[in-house]
């Protein structure tokens, strides 16, 4: 069995926002990856790619 003391208790709790910020980037970066897929219903909520899902309009010269 493995002990569970207060150290490992504090020593986790030191690890978990630097873990939630590498999760969130992966996510991110998974997004990213599939954004032809699944990931283009999730990313037109955000301003960088917002631009890539809009519609063109004709220029009128």
């Amino acid at each position: 069995m493995i002990p569970i003391g207060p150290k490992h208790i504090t020593m986790l709790k030191s690890y978990a926002p630097g873990l939630a910020t590498w999760g969130a980037s992966a996510g991110v970066f998974v997004l990213i990856l599939t954004n032809q897929w699944k990931g283009r219903d999730l990313l037109q909520y955000l301003p960088i790619y917002n631009r890539q899902y809009g519609e063109e309009k004709e220029r009128d010269l």
